[in-house]
C-alpha cells in the first residue's frame, strides 16, 4: 500500500510540474577519430581523387566512375613489388614507393567506366597502400 501511495505521489508531482516522464540526461558519446592510414599515399591536389585502399597480401577494391585513364599511386611498408590489374587491363608489376614519394603508374582504359575495379597481388607479409586518381584521357 505504501509503495502505491508513493507511486501516486510521484506521478502527481510530475504532472504538477508539467513533466510526463522523468528526464534523464544521457552521457555524451565519445568518438575517437580514426587516424589517417600512414600507408595510403598522397596525390597531387590537381588530380581528381577516386579513392584509396590499404592492406597486405592480395586484395580487390571497387571505386566510383573513372575516365579513360587512371593514375595509381603505390606505397609499401618495405621494399617490394606489387602486381596490379586495373579494370582488367592486364597484370602489371609495379615497384613500391613510400607514402611521401609513391610510385605513380598511369593505366589507359578502353573507355570511361561506371565502376573501377583494381586487383592487387602481393605476398602476405608486404603491407601496402594505394591511391587512385583520374588521369584524364
Amino acid at each position: 500500500m505504501r509503495a502505491k501511495v508513493l507511486s501516486i505521489l510521484g506521478v502527481s508531482a510530475l504532472l504538477l510540474c508539467g513533466c510526463t516522464q522523468a528526464a534523464s540526461v544521457p552521457e555524451p558519446v565519445r568518438v575517437t577519430p580514426v587516424p589517417e592510414d600512414p600507408l595510403v599515399p598522397t596525390h597531387p591536389a590537381d588530380e581528381n581523387f577516386l579513392g584509396s585502399v590499404s592492406g597486405s597480401g592480395s586484395s580487390s577494391a571497387g571505386f566510383g566512375p573513372a575516365g579513360a585513364a587512371v593514375a595509381v599511386y603505390l606505397a609499401c611498408q618495405s621494399d617490394g613489388e606489387l602486381v596490379v590489374n586495373v579494370a582488367n587491363t592486364g597484370k602489371t608489376s609495379v615497384a613500391c614507393g613510400t607514402p611521401e614519394e609513391p610510385t605513380r603508374t598511369v593505366f589507359e582504359l578502353d573507355s570511361p567506366v561506371a565502376k573501377l575495379f583494381i586487383d592487387v597481388e602481393s605476398d602476405d607479409v608486404l603491407a601496402w597502400g594505394l591511391t587512385v586518381t583520374d588521369a584524364g584521357g
